[in-house]
């Protein structure tokens, strides 16, 4: 970025806030941490909310303001592929949301899908079915968060 002649920093600003508010960018405070093999069991490898009696994958999630989310998907960026979500009607494995005050609560609806509030700071809890990806520790993950005024962020998964 070049600062004009005149020393002006404003374009310079201009960038920052651009890059600060775009979507699939994080929000300050934003943080998804694998946590492992969790000891519950509230979704499994298929497309609706369940229990298949294995333990669930588990990411925390704590989310600045953002509005409405409507759809959260968990991704490899590198590794095993594999894919979770909460869109209802096609072949993806669920993902089960919960608030972290109540961990074995669902927020999804029965088809999965969800709709959350973040109007302030929210921890929320991803379960997901392990397709072996999370056990052999070699594939990096992200959370893709859609709101319902068609803005996303998109946030990577630290490993604890």
């Amino acid at each position: 970025m070049r600062v004009t002649s005149n020393g002006s920093h404003t374009a310079v600003l201009v960038l920052a806030l651009l890059l600060s508010t775009a979507g699939g960018c994080s929000q300050s405070g934003d943080k998804a941490v694998l946590e492992g093999i969790s000891s519950v069991d509230l979704v499994g490898g298929g497309t609706s909310v369940g229990p298949d009696g294995q333990n669930d994958a588990l990411i925390s999630l704590r989310l600045g303001p953002g509005g409405t989310i409507t759809t959260l998907t968990v991704h490899n960026v590198d590794g095993q592929n594999s894919a979770w979500h909460t869109i209802p009607g096609n072949a993806l494995w669920v993902v089960g949301v919960a608030d972290k005050e109540k961990p074995k609560e669902l927020l999804n609806k029965p088809d999965g899908s969800v709709e959350i509030k973040t109007d302030k700071p929210k921890e929320i809890l991803l379960y997901f079915a392990d397709n072996g990806a999370v056990r052999d520790g070699k594939t990096r993950f992200s959370v893709t968060i859609a709101y319902a005024d068609g803005t996303k962020r998109e946030i990577a998964v630290e490993r604890k």
